[in-house]
């Protein structure tokens, strides 16, 4: 088998020698982050080039990609999946989710290294972790497989290493403690050409731009008891433990405590975990950008990441781009308004979720938003309901929504379920095709696209799989 090192540097020889390349990327942060830096590249390469923002690469996605009969297309964080239909393409593949066999024994296997084996005669240069036996859903992203070709491109590619850091951190491939695996060596890359700075804090996400008491409210990795979903809590537990809220008229956030006041809250906190009897690392590793502006979303790497998905779910990729490639003008000042109503959707999509509720069968829980929950955020929305306390944590979610090629389903569940065999990749792909349709992803994250009316034949499929997977 070719390495990741070897694929990259196909890639890299493929790329380099075109006039012209179609870049083609999913809407997500990584598949953004993933896009900015082939772009990125390519415009240091002095090549021409385009992007095109995708919600998935199906068959009909490739059938008009061919019709415009491009001289290169880079697929980035997408391409492993679609591999059997490139053929015709003058294609390169930085991605990092499972790849479509096209040896049906090795899937049926679950042999990650049969697969590599199948797919290493391909004309088509592929930089993917799985391809080296490694979990795509946590040693690279699809940001950083990108990179990886871009190493190969330019020796001053660790300038850019901080966007390849964003990508994984926005695929929450950091959620066990921090950045594991290949995206380490990048990040190591990136600390070094002094782009990335790396603490230890506390990692609730909203830590440079939410008011504190928001900050403690939307808490969900570890959850705060009696403090996690409450507003009026939250400002009580602040209150309580001496803290100002305010600044003159404005919300103090993280970023403005000082270390001592920083000290003393966060014992608090860890001494309200201990007292519920609940083991939870508190502080984690949190990536700084120290060249951007404190205060700012695009100042740490989970806030990036979450602007840069509030822009792309929302049709916005082309505006997403422009602020990963450093844009903090126009598009930037866009970039926060469609932040702002992306939260507004998600507090309202959550509470959909409320309403309809989430309904147990077997080894598994699901909710159908039909068309009250937009289906390009529904993963997202599903992850949420997983972590706030709306769902069991105990046992994987499978989300519902209509889309217009039918019926998007998103499935989330935890490492400590992928750890007892949970395997959302395979499952998704083999349960929709049980009933028409096509799906797959990461072990710990996937979605699927199936047929008007065949949700219950779904559900049954995938509680068959589930069985087999999770030992029931």
């Amino acid at each position: 088998m070719t390495s990741m090192r070897e694929q990259a540097g196909r890639a890299a020889e493929r790329v380099l020698s075109s006039k012209r390349v179609l870049v083609v990327t999913h809407i997500d942060a990584d598949g953004i982050c993933a896009a900015a830096l082939a772009s990125s590249l390519l415009d240091r390469a002095k090549i021409k080039h385009e992007v095109t923002f995708l919600k998935k690469l199906d068959s009909a996605a490739i059938e008009t990609i061919k019709t415009q009969k491009p001289e290169t297309v880079w697929f980035t964080d997408f391409g492993s999946g679609a591999i059997p239909e490139l053929s015709g393409l003058n294609a390169v593949i930085a991605d990092h989710h499972v790849p479509a066999p096209s040896n049906p024994s090795a899937a049926a296997r679950r042999d990650l290294v049969a697969l590599a084996e199948a797919l290493d005669g391909s004309d088509i240069p592929h930089v993917n972790p799985h391809l080296e036996g490694r979990d795509g859903g946590t040693d690279l992203s699809g940001a950083g497989a990108t990179y990886l070709i871009g190493k190969e491109m330019t020796k001053s590619s660790a300038e850019l290493a901080h966007i390849a850091v964003v990508g994984a951190v926005g695929d929450l491939q950091d959620r066990e403690g921090g950045l594991a695996g290949t995206n380490r060596a990048i990040l190591e890359e990136a600390r070094k050409a002094g782009v990335i700075e790396v603490v230890k804090d506390i990692s609730f996400f909203g830590r440079e731009t939410r008011p504190l008491h928001k900050f403690l409210q939307y808490a969900s990795e570890p959850r705060l008891p009696g403090i996690s979903g409450d507003e009026d809590a939250c400002i009580r537990f602040l209150i309580d433990a001496g803290v100002r809220l305010k600044e003159g008229e404005s919300w103090r956030r993280w970023i403005d405590l000082s270390r001592g006041e920083r000290a003393s809250l966060s014992s608090r906190l860890k001494g309200l975990l201990e007292d519920n009897g609940i083991k939870a690392e508190l502080e984690r590793e949190v990536y700084v950008l120290p060249r951007e502006t404190p205060g700012t979303p695009v100042h740490e790497a989970k806030e990036f990441a979450t602007m840069l998905n509030s822009c792309g779910r929302y049709g916005k990729g082309d505006v997403a781009l422009r602020i990963a490639k450093g844009d903090r003008r126009e598009s930037y000042y866009a970039g926060l308004d469609l932040q702002d109503g992306h939260r507004r959707n998600l507090v309202d999509f959550l509470q959909v979720v409320r309403d309809i509720g989430v309904q147990r069968r077997g080894l598994l829980q699901y909710f159908n938003a039909d068309d009250m929950i937009a289906e390009t955020v529904l993963g997202t929305v599903a992850g949420m309901a997983l972590n706030s306390g709306l769902a069991d944590c105990g046992i994987p979610i499978f989300a519902f929504a209509r889309a217009d090629d039918g019926v998007k389903v998103s499935a989330r569940g935890t490492r400590l379920l992928v750890e007892k065999g949970l395997d959302l990749s395979e499952l998704m792909r083999l349960a929709s095709e049980k009933v028409g349709g096509k799906g797959g992803g990461h072990r710990v994250a996937a979605g699927a696209t199936i047929p008007p009316g065949t949700e219950e034949a779904f559900l049954g499929a995938a509680e068959v799989i589930l069985k087999k997977q999770m030992g029931g």
